[in-house]
């Protein structure tokens, strides 16, 4: 359980730099419509958690080679 609430400080961070990512791409503007913001919901919940698990396992293997 402490090393999973461990992990919520780097997704936060992954989450933020996605959505400035977002947001430079489309110039700032809000999706049109429902069906477009779902599926910019869902592209930055897999880059986030992608990141996120990368970062976990370069963690993982630092902490190994200690």
């Amino acid at each position: 359980m402490g090393l999973a609430l461990r992990g919520i400080p780097s997704l936060r961070d992954e989450s933020a730099a996605v959505m400035d990512t977002v947001r430079l791409r489309t110039g700032g503007k809000p999706p049109a419509g429902m069906r477009a913001a779902l599926h910019l919901m869902v592209d930055v919940v897999t880059a986030s958690l992608s990141a996120s698990s990368r970062r976990a396992a370069d963690t993982g293997r630092a902490m190994t080679l200690r």
